[in-house]
């Protein structure tokens, strides 16, 4: 009669059962695998689940998950990974990573003590997507730009597209990338400094007679949608971006404002109550495409305002080391009433 030592694990809401076989037959090769309890999971607030695993220069996609398929429980874990490597289980909600956390396994581990006192919790996840394009998108330029948002409670150590490093603004960032005829896949990897890892793909398809339909994205608008403000006018700002080209109009309630970069800013005049503002971008293809959205903000001129501005650091991250003696300080300061002042030192 065989024995199996089984060991507990909990990541993300998953109970996880690292199963092997201590008895080795060589005749036999021993398969090794994890087994989900979901019991602990909400999986109706969950679009998507991926989950990953990687040894050195291996990384492996051992199961997905699309809201609306039956959810496996037992999944096996390739022969091709070592004996030590790294899970990482990413959840993402409406597109965004929600959830993410990494553990280190051992497939031959069965010492029930140590792991049962050396499991991290759920640690501080990382926010992540791709607004434009979107996934699958056939486009019939070479040199596009990608943007999406990023907000992580601890500073990056790594941001990379296939390998090239991203710098992001605030809790935005975009990436030009040239397309190869076909099918382009993106990798994107994320890794804070606490250890979360996220992975993330994207499929963008070239064709010489593809026509474009997509209108430019807005992003990071602030104040953000709904926000209640006591002075008038209000300073709105945001980004926006076109996967296949350039801005050739933007207006906010029907006067143009200048974009410099994929940055906006409009003076907004409000009416006691709320107020629906248009916002209309174009982009410059031959089609003119163009996203209408209307963004709400409450004006309260009694509103009592008790939350002070968030500052947000771009770089130098904290703890950097340099070797001049003089440095541009790079970041954001957001307030729904405004920013009087920034001062360093």
């Amino acid at each position: 009669m065989k024995i199996r030592n089984y060991i507990l694990l909990t990541i993300a809401g998953f109970l996880i059962i690292v199963g092997c076989n201590p008895f080795k037959d060589e005749k036999v090769k021993e398969k090794h695998y994890f087994n989900l309890d979901v019991s602990q999971l909400d999986t109706a607030a969950i679009d998507e689940i991926i989950i990953y695993a990687e040894d050195n220069d291996i990384h492996d996609t051992l199961y997905t998950w699309t809201k609306g398929e039956k959810l496996d429980t037992k999944i096996f874990i390739p022969g091709r990974l070592g004996d030590q490597f790294t899970l990482i289980f990413i959840g993402k909600i409406n597109g965004v990573v929600e959830l993410a956390q990494s553990m280190e396994l051992d497939k031959d581990k069965s010492d029930m003590n140590t792991w049962g006192t050396d499991v991290p919790g759920l640690k501080e996840y990382i926010k992540f997507s791709i607004t434009s394009p979107t996934d699958n998108t056939t486009l019939g330029i070479r040199n596009v730009t990608i943007s999406g948002s990023i907000k992580s409670e601890y500073d990056l150590d790594v941001f990379q597209i296939n390998g090239v490093a991203i710098n992001p603004t605030g809790e935005s960032w975009t990436k030009s990338v040239s397309l190869e005829d076909g099918e382009n896949e993106f990798l994107f990897v994320l890794l804070d400094r606490i250890g979360n890892r996220v992975y993330d793909t994207l499929i963008i398809i070239y064709s010489e007679n593809a026509v474009d339909t997509t209108g430019p994205v807005f992003s990071g608008i602030f104040p953000v949608d709904s926000a209640t403000v006591s002075k008038t006018p209000v300073s709105l700002y945001g980004k926006v971006s076109d996967a296949a080209g350039s801005i050739s109009l933007l207006t906010v309630d029907g006067d143009t404002v200048q974009v410099d970069g994929a940055d906006w800013t409009a003076s907004v005049e409000l009416t006691e109550g709320l107020n629906e503002i248009i916002l209309l971008v174009v982009d410059n293809d031959t089609n003119l495409n163009s996203t209408e959205l209307v963004h709400r903000i409450d004006y309260d001129p009694t509103a009592e305002d008790n939350t002070g501005p968030v500052l947000t650091i771009d770089a130098p991250k904290d703890s950097d080391e340099v070797a001049v003696d003089s440095v541009t300080v790079r970041g954001t300061a957001q307030d729904n009433n405004g920013i009087t002042s920034v001062k360093v030192n």
